[in-house]
């Protein structure tokens, strides 16, 4: 059976129904190959959606059309097969979007966020730039200890109780307090610097 050729022929169906019964799982990616980009074409045309809404629709009707027959909820069709999942999909973008209570404004980040559109951002400089020095500068009026407790913590993410164990502290609730207190020190070197 080539269920390219007959993805929309009701002949083909009873065919695909037993197929997928006897286990035989290629015919349904046939019809995915002989069907998603009509249906996409054809959704696309019908819903004010997203390109990946309409992926995930297609998906979410082969899902419950293979789960339907396997499990023998599904025996029989009156109507092609693409036509059962055309309307499957469907119902899964007209349930999303009476959900979502989509409203699309016919502005440029509305088209773009329906990829219609591509909208350009001017390359700006380093935004966080001055904050980056600012706790640079703060970091090096610290102690070399805050400095290393400070980079152990928070820029090479080790736990309290790695730290412990490569420094010379004493208990972890020891490393604990005294991250905390270098912190707060960086805070205020930090404030002194913005004032």
């Amino acid at each position: 059976m080539n269920i390219k050729s007959e993805a929309f022929n009701n002949q083909s169906t009873e065919s695909l129904l037993e197929q997928l019964r006897q286990g035989k799982y290629h015919c349904l990616t046939q019809v995915d190959d002989a069907c998603r980009q009509k249906f996409i074409q054809w959704a696309g045309k019908r819903f004010v959606t997203t390109p990946n809404d309409l992926e995930d629709a297609w998906q979410e009707a082969l899902t419950h059309f293979y789960e339907s027959v396997v499990s023998g909820k599904l025996v029989s069709l009156n109507c092609a097969a693409a036509t059962y999942l055309f309307a499957v999909a469907g119902k899964y973008l007209m349930n999303l979007n009476r959900k979502m209570r989509r409203v699309w404004w016919q502005d440029d980040a509305g088209l773009a966020m329906l990829g219609q559109k591509t909208l350009g951002f001017p390359v700006e400089s380093d935004i966080w730039e001055a904050e980056k020095n600012q706790v640079q500068q703060a970091m090096e009026k610290l102690s070399e200890k805050c400095r290393k407790l400070l980079y152990f913590r928070h820029f090479d993410g080790y736990s309290i109780p790695e730290i412990k164990s490569m420094t010379d502290f004493a208990s972890e609730n020891a490393v604990s307090v005294h991250l905390s207190n270098c912190l707060e020190n960086l805070k205020k070197i930090i404030r002194g610097l913005r004032n």
